[in-house]
């Protein structure tokens, strides 16, 4: 580990996840990491979730709870008071890996080409078995993301210089469930590669009370309507590298 640590921003946006944001709090706080900044944004849940959080605000930068709307509202909220050189957010019902974040710190330290680092990220339930390993990788391009699943690069493992932000602008705070899709789409389409890590950094828990298990019409046309738009995208794009000569992408359904 080099000498001078970055420091890492991770902010958790909640919302009505008592049972499991103690288990994602201390997978942050127990990584041990001297040069953390972690924020909490509860959503004003109503089930006990700020008693969890005060047992630990002695260890946190910054938190607050109040209603809020959405994940990506919250989230955009908490950047005004990160400092951190490299940041992420984890939700409040997913995990960090031990040592996760020294060794996002290593990477970015050690290559300071790095814009967007991701790891891999295994499921898990209700219980914090496994349900199935990490099964990501580097998309080609824009179009390659889209047309494969949603785990090609899992949120839950990614991270990104404060700079990424400073140029490509914040979560589109009006998508609920997918804005961080969208996000990645941005990135992609702007021509900000992620460097692909074989390291397991985190766990996405599935379970029938997450936002998007509670709302999948919701969730799957949030995502259709990113996914066509960027798909508008690529093909003026593809349509003007081909001098005017439209080029369909295949559309996928996610």
């Amino acid at each position: 580990m080099l000498d001078a640590l970055p420091r890492i921003t991770v902010v958790t946006p909640s919302f009505n996840q008592v049972r499991f944001l103690e288990r994602t709090i201390c997978s942050v706080l127990d990584q041990g990491y001297d040069n953390l900044e972690y924020i909490v944004v509860d959503g004003g849940s109503c089930d006990g979730s700020t008693d969890v959080i005060k047992r630990y605000q002695k260890h946190l930068t910054w938190w607050v709870s109040t209603h809020d709307g959405g994940q990506a509202e919250a989230i955009n909220k908490a950047m005004r008071h990160a400092t951190g050189d490299i940041f992420a957010y984890l939700a409040s019902d997913d995990l960090y890996m031990p040592f996760a974040l020294d060794r996002v710190a290593e990477r970015f330290s050690r290559d300071e080409g790095v814009e967007w680092l991701v790891g891999g990220c295994m499921r898990i339930d209700e219980d914090d078995r496994v349900l199935a390993k990490p099964a990501h990788r580097k998309p080609e391009d824009l179009a390659d993301y889209m047309m494969h699943p949603k785990y090609i690069l899992p949120q839950q493992a990614s991270f990104w210089r404060s700079g990424v932000f400073e140029r490509m602008g914040v979560f589109e705070d009006m998508l609920h469930y997918q804005f961080d899709f969208e996000f990645m789409c941005r990135l992609l389409g702007m021509g900000i590669e992620p460097v692909v890590e074989g390291e397991v950094l985190a766990a996405r828990r599935l379970h029938g009370m997450s936002a998007s298990a509670r709302d999948r019409v919701g969730a799957y046309d949030e995502r259709m309507r990113v996914m066509e738009m960027y798909t508008q995208r690529a093909e003026d794009a593809l349509a003007a590298m081909s001098g005017g000569r439209k080029v369909v992408v295949r559309r996928h359904a996610a």
